[in-house]
């Protein structure tokens, strides 16, 4: 078992997603097609020429912003 936490459950976690798809439309190709938030993952429809790097790029930066989240 994983052990999965439900971290979608406050405001400022979901917004923390929402602002990095938001940094990615407005700075590259990234298009945001369809998304969906659960408590404890999220599932999207995206395109992009560099998907994979935009992907990272996504990854990484919720990732960071997560972790000063939960240590505060």
């Amino acid at each position: 078992m994983v052990g999965w936490q439900p971290i979608f459950t406050r405001t400022d976690s979901v917004q923390i997603l929402l602002d990095s798809f938001v940094w990615l439309q407005e700075n590259t190709d990234f298009q945001l097609h369809a998304y969906v938030i659960l408590e404890n993952h999220l599932h999207f429809i995206s395109t992009a020429t560099q998907h994979s790097k935009r992907i990272q790029q996504f990854k990484g930066y919720t990732a960071r912003r997560m972790a000063r989240y939960q240590a505060r």
